[in-house]
């Protein structure tokens, strides 16, 4: 599933408060640290290819189609989330927690 832009938006400031955080910086979050980074990337480059899609001319009419994607997209992202809640930092851990509950209400 390419996820909703809703739900790519949400996922892309959770990661951003969490990135901004003084304790991510600290050399026991280097894995935090780098799959947070991993994630923003990748989010931002679905966000620009929506962009460029929407601009081309595709029916919005039509549905997107379904398949063994939508789990990998979900899977992908989620690892920044999990990391974020084994890290010992109270608002990290209510930042991906926020976000994991609304990822949760958004999946099909």
């Amino acid at each position: 599933m390419t996820s909703s832009p809703f739900a790519r938006m949400f996922m892309l400031r959770a990661l951003e408060k969490i990135y901004a955080e003084k304790e991510i910086r600290r050399s026991h979050h280097s894995q935090l640290k780098r799959a947070v980074e991993q994630a923003l990337d990748e989010i931002r480059a679905e966000l620009q290819e929506d962009e460029k899609s929407s601009s081309g001319g595709v029916s919005a009419a039509l549905p997107v189609p379904k398949g063994d994607a939508q789990h990998s997209d979900v899977e992908g992202h989620f690892l920044p989330f999990e990391l974020a809640c084994r890290s010992k930092s109270p608002r990290i851990v209510v930042t991906a927690l926020d976000c994991i509950q609304v990822r949760r209400v958004d999946l099909p």
